[in-house]
């Protein structure tokens, strides 16, 4: 994400980018060192950034991506909270992780070439993707998901992996085919939350994956939206040439604003660049 100022709410107004960091907030929404970490957290996010394609970004609104990657944009660090937290927890299981697993690994790695997904199709598109945990004894791919006590009760009750989780999954197993040769056997999502001890739900669940092929990947409508991930490829490429010929802000405003039409949640109430994507490209309802 590139970041022009912040929304704070300490005086209810825009600041520069150095507001939090040179000491000049005096009452921060969070604590300071939690901002500054969430900032830079999001600025030196290598994996998504610079227009490439990952695994995540097959089940989300493109706009966003395309704001996120071009645009430096206004930011309200309180946007940045959940996010934030999910990415502590990843870093703390990947400091504990033993070493017969795979941790926080890139796909492919450093220096080896972007494997091709959907190859032969209109879909086609170089992909990359980082797996949380893999075991190299089991063959069996992990995902971790921070979530609260309500949405964690839930999880449990349905007992089944998000389809986007599913998506995601399914990338990452055919990313470690093509990248490293290896069969994974089996993925399962670790979803945890703290609980009260009335709570039905256990504070960790093991949630199995159903994987996908590359064909049931692409007609898959992520958050029950309007968008396959095949549409969401489709305006990626798009994007690309209009970037390239029309310049940033006329190819951000071609980009439909697929998160006001997914139905599990729309995805623009929980957007980070919604102040930018309004001032581009418009249509955003609040």
């Amino acid at each position: 994400m590139l970041i022009k100022e912040f929304f704070c709410t300490c005086e209810g107004k825009v600041f520069p980018v150095g507001h939090y960091e040179s000491g000049e907030c005096r009452r921060p929404p969070m604590a300071l060192s939690f901002i500054l970490g969430a900032i830079d957290k999001q600025v030196g996010d290598l994996v998504h950034a610079d227009n490439k394609m990952s695994a995540s970004r097959l089940t989300h609104c493109f706009r966003k991506m395309a704001i996120e990657d071009n645009i430096p944009c206004r930011v309200d660090v309180r946007e940045l909270d959940s996010l934030t937290k999910g990415i502590a927890l990843h870093e703390f299981c990947e400091k504990y992780t033993p070493e017969w697993m795979l941790s926080e690994y890139e796909l492919p790695q450093a220096g080896k070439p972007k494997p091709l997904l959907f190859e032969g199709t209109e879909s086609e598109i170089e992909i990359r993707g980082r797996i949380d945990v893999l075991s190299k004894i089991s063959m069996v791919l992990e995902d971790y998901k921070s979530t609260s006590e309500w949405s964690q009760k839930k999880r449990f009750e349905r007992g089944a992996a998000e389809m986007e989780w599913n998506i995601a999954a399914s990338v990452y197993k055919i990313l470690l085919k093509k990248c490293e040769g290896i069969d994974v056997s089996k993925a399962v999502i670790w979803s945890t939350a703290q609980v009260s001890r009335r709570s039905k739900s256990p504070g960790w669940i093991e949630i199995p994956i159903v994987f996908m092929n590359e064909r049931e990947i692409l007609n898959a409508r992520p958050l029950d939206g309007d968008f396959s991930v095949r549409d969401i490829i489709a305006e990626y490429k798009k994007f690309l040439v209009r970037l390239a010929q029309d310049g940033v802000a006329a190819a951000v405003r071609a980009v439909p604003l697929m998160g006001q039409t997914t139905r599990k949640f729309k995805e623009c109430d929980y957007c980070t660049v919604k102040w930018d994507c309004t001032r581009i490209a418009g249509g955003v309802q609040w």
